[in-house]
């Protein structure tokens, strides 16, 4: 038991040493660039500026950073033993499914889109109820919109609400959830739409008719 519990407590470490190196890098790589600017002079001893070399030894960090987490990531993932219940469908276990999400970050990262896309999509397509994926789908959409795929994201929120919708249209955060993407895709025609049908789905349904108020208020220049 003791063991388990240094085993559980050895990963715990690794996983959130992954984290921080790959968080790290990211800071390095969305730092500003400029390839049209003039070199800076050089720095009077002493102003803070930063010194000539600094910029390529940042990226060298980086990268260094990025080769560690991915070294960490596949001795996760080669450590990695499934739970008995578990052991057919391994995406199952939330511990196998932080190992996939970091390798996401690390391909995203590192412009591996594809296969960090069909990744995601093994994730948040398994053969589980929605209500279980949910938040799956969310953090999915949300690595790919903080690297700047803004479509990609919202295509996968919007199959996430649509899915939500299907199962129980009468939630009012459903169809607000699928309304606001189409908004965002400039698609107002269908975000009324769905919004009307929210409006009149259940009796006196007032707080339907506030959230549509406030989404199109929030979106009244698209």
């Amino acid at each position: 038991e003791d063991q388990s519990f240094q085993q559980g407590q050895l990963r715990e470490f690794e996983f959130k040493f992954a984290e921080y190196l790959l968080q790290s890098a990211a800071r390095t790589q969305s730092a500003p660039r400029s390839t049209t600017a003039p070199s800076p002079p050089a720095p009077l001893p002493g102003d803070g500026s930063r010194r000539p070399g600094e910029g390529q030894q940042a990226e060298r960090d980086a990268s260094s950073a990025t080769a560690r987490a991915e070294m960490l990531i596949v001795a996760l993932e080669r450590e990695y033993v499934p739970p008995a219940q578990n052991e057919m469908v391994p995406a199952g276990d939330p511990v196998f499914r932080r190992i996939q999400f970091l390798k996401v970050q690390l391909y995203l990262q590192t412009n591996r889109i594809e296969p960090a896309k069909s990744l995601l999509q093994s994730l948040y397509q398994r053969a589980e109820l929605i209500t279980s994926r949910k938040e799956d789908y969310l953090k999915a959409a949300d690595l790919l919109a903080k690297v700047r795929l803004p479509v990609a994201a919202r295509a996968v929120r919007q199959e996430l609400y649509e899915e939500l919708h299907r199962q129980d249209p009468l939630v009012n955060a459903h169809s607000v959830g699928l309304a606001e993407v189409h908004l965002e895709s400039k698609q107002p025609a269908k975000a009324v739409a769905v919004l009307d049908r929210m409006r009149h789905s259940g009796v006196a349904n007032e707080e339907g008719h506030r959230l549509a108020a406030q989404l199109l208020w929030k979106y009244r220049s698209t």
